[in-house]
Order: structure tokens, then sequence, then C-alpha cells
């Protein structure tokens, strides 16, 4: 399926890149491989608590082609009371650990994990006001960690953070509302906030920053109860989470269910992925899914259009003026709001416009623009890097294009830039 991408448009790259003089256009190749990109893709499970991780364990998911981790921070020893020091300053080790290995975490606090479905009655939760506590508590250590964030999970709420079985209340809609409102004043913009369940996240239409993880994804025709029993509410959720998840970033994991309840075809995963805009799933969990898939051809397709996949068209001169056209392939837009950059190899790199790449949503081709001052230099480079000044020069967090090297045109995986010979005059 990634060679229908390609094909029919190595042809047309060929032809434009040879008659630039004519038309003063370059087109680029395309690659049908899977990208290592941040924020998107198959995610795995740190090893053990956020508070504490194994930097050298991340180190080795990155070079396995990981760019995404998930970290529960156990506040089990906290139920009662504050954070220590000493647990806020392990929280921002786990988060170094993170920024150090070049990947970002989509990160739950949780007062209990089970280790499965049948262990999770009883479990312990929080009081809403020590949950209240926490929360401001963590908001600064939030904000100081931001760029090493991919999205925060609303977890604190129930088994597993999961905003159901409270021992405490928390999971009745007044105080799910309560902390709804305590996260988006502590935890700082831009980064958003998934919630587990549609009914929840219908209650609140209007916030921008409220998305959706799915942890049993494509798991029964309910999704093991994310969705509601009645097909028509059903029907109504899954509209609403379409709309919600065009802007907002769409994670979670297949799960363990009843072999004759779960949707393995390529079909199912394709409809749904490419409705709710899925950008990440879990590697680990539940393997069933991806042995079908793999089995049925399509799992290399699945990898490489999960989240965003941005491909570049051409570019184009008139004057001191490059206009770049480019597509998103994959199934989500970019997390992150971040420009695409270009200059000369060596020079200061200038914001291409009017849009940012999080604006380009799946399957729209846009056209960015920018002015080259001075002498137009011969050769030109497009970049998309982090938009933290923190991560801002480290190439594993800037986005690889979906362009392969030809004549003029080249990656290069130092700078994280796509080079290639600029179009001459006529």
């Amino acid at each position: 399926m990634l060679q229908r991408w390609a094909a029919g448009f190595i042809s047309a790259a060929v032809m434009l890149a040879g008659n630039a003089r004519a038309d003063q256009t370059i087109g680029f190749f395309p690659s049908d491989a899977v990208l290592l990109n941040p924020e998107r893709g198959f995610w795995r499970s740190a090893t053990g608590n956020l508070l504490g991780l194994d930097g050298q364990d991340l180190a080795d998911m990155r070079t396995n082609g990981i760019s995404l981790i998930y970290s529960v921070a156990r506040l089990d020893p906290y139920r009662n009371g504050p954070l220590p020091a000493q647990a806020l300053a392990q929280i921002a080790a786990g988060f170094a650990a993170a920024r150090a290995a070049g990947v970002k975490v989509i990160v739950r606090f949780a007062y209990n994990y089970p280790e499965n479905s049948s262990e999770y009655d009883g479990v312990q939760d929080a009081p809403l006001s020590v949950v209240l506590g926490h929360i401001a508590q963590l908001g600064p250590l939030l904000a100081e960690n931001a760029d090493t964030i991919a999205v925060m999970q609303a977890g604190f709420i129930g088994a597993w953070g999961e905003q159901h079985t409270s021992s405490n209340g928390l999971d009745s809609d007044a105080a799910k509302a309560v902390i709804k409102a305590a996260l988006l004043a502590a935890v700082p913009a831009p980064i958003q906030i998934q919630w587990r369940y549609p009914s929840d996240i219908m209650h609140w239409p209007d916030d921008p920053r409220i998305g959706f993880h799915n942890d049993c994804f494509l798991s029964s025709d309910t999704d093991v109860g994310t969705y509601d029993t009645d097909p028509v509410i059903r029907a109504a959720q899954k509209a609403a989470m379409a709309i919600k998840t065009d802007t907002t970033f769409y994670s979670g994991e297949t799960c363990d269910a009843q072999q004759d309840l779960i949707r393995t075809a390529c079909a199912d995963v394709f409809a749904e992925a490419a409705l709710l805009h899925l950008s990440s799933l879990n590697l680990d969990y539940n393997t069933d899914f991806h042995h079908a898939w793999a089995k049925q051809g399509c799992y290399a397709e699945i990898e490489a259009r999960m989240g965003y996949r941005l491909r570049l068209l051409d570019a184009r001169r008139n004057g001191d003026r490059i206009t770049v056209r480019l597509i998103n392939d994959g199934w989500a837009r970019p997390l992150q709001a971040r420009a695409l950059r270009i200059g000369a190899p060596d020079g200061a790199q200038a914001a291409m416009g009017p849009l940012n790449l999080s604006d380009v949503a799946a399957g729209q081709t846009v056209a960015l623009q920018a002015t080259i001052s001075g002498k137009m230099p011969n050769r030109l480079c497009l970049t998309a890097p982090d938009n933290s000044p923190r991560l801002a020069t480290d190439p594993r967090f800037a986005i690889r294009f979906a362009n392969a090297d030809g004549a003029g045109m080249a990656w290069n995986a130092e700078t994280a830039a796509y080079c290639f010979d600029t179009p001459v005059q006529p």
C-alpha cells in the first residue's frame, strides 16, 4: 500500500527536476519507508515508574525505532497528603531522562495500577482534596518539562487512573468536572489532556485541549465499554470523537477480549484510524492484532500512517520567493505547532507560511511560501525542528519528511534537513 502513494509521482518528479530551467519547479522524490518521527507511531511502556526512569532503557527504545514512551507516575504512597519534594525531584529526573534519550512521554498520574482486569476491584485512589492539591503541586513541574511531554492523560481517578471504579467517588460527573477544571488550570498550554471515555468528553465539547485515549481500540463493537452499548448512542459518540480527534491527539492500545469480538481485519483498522485520526498505539499489547495485520499484509502501512506523514511535493521559485507544496499522507495532524523552515545549508532558516505544520490535516495538500533575502543560494534546505528552544537544535525531535534522495536532493541526518539545488531562473 505504501508503494501506491509513490506510484505515478516518481516520473513526474524526474520530469520536473529535468525541466527546472523551463518552469522553475523541482519535484521531490517520495519515499515509502517507515519513518522514525516525533510524537507519532507505536509507543512502548517505560520500565518502572516515572519516578525513576531507566535512561538506558529509553535510549534502547529510541535505537529500536520508538520516539514515544508511555510512563505512569505512581502516587500510591501519597494518597493521604501532599507530594514531598523528593517525589517531585524524581518526576523531574524522569522527564530529563526521556529528553536525554530523544523520546517524548505520554504521561499518566495514578494511585494504583493493578496487574490485570480481574484485580482492580477494591483498588484505592485519593480523596478529591488530595487530588486537587497534587495537581496544583505538579503544575510548575509540568510547565518546566512541557517540551518532552507529548500528551498528558487525565489519570488520577479510579483503577489505573482510567476514570472508573473510584474508591473516593471521583468517577461521578461532578468530581470529574472539578478535576478537569483543575487540570486545565494547572497543566500548561499547549499540552493536551486525554480522557478515557467519549461520554465524559462530550460534556466538554468546547475545550480544545481535551483529547481521547482508547485503551481497547478495535477490541469489540463497543471497544470493551469505551462506547455505549446502544448502537444509536455509540454512533453519535464516534461522530463526536471524529470531530474532537481532528485537532487533538488520539492514541491508545488494543486490549484482550473474546476472540470472536475483536476486529482485526485491515479494513477495520483503516476505517477507524482514518475516522478517528489515529496517532499512536501500544506496540506490546495486544499483539494478536499486530500478528493479524502482518499476516494480512497491512502492518507496514499502519505503522507508517499513524499520526502525520509529511511528504514534500515540489518547490517553485519566482524571483526571491520560494513556494513549497507538501501533503500529509498520515491519519492525523502533527501534534505540535511547528514551522516549516527554509534556508541555505550553512545559513539562517526562515519560517515558511502562512500555515504551521499542525494546521495540515490528514490528506491535505498545502503551499507554503518564504522570501529569501539577499542573493539566492545555490542550494536550499527544508527543516521542521521542535518548537521548544531546548529541543530546537536536536535533530531527534525534528520531523523527517517522507522523501527519498535523488538528483540534486538529499536528507541530512545531522541537521534534520532535506536539501536540494535551487530552481534556476528561466
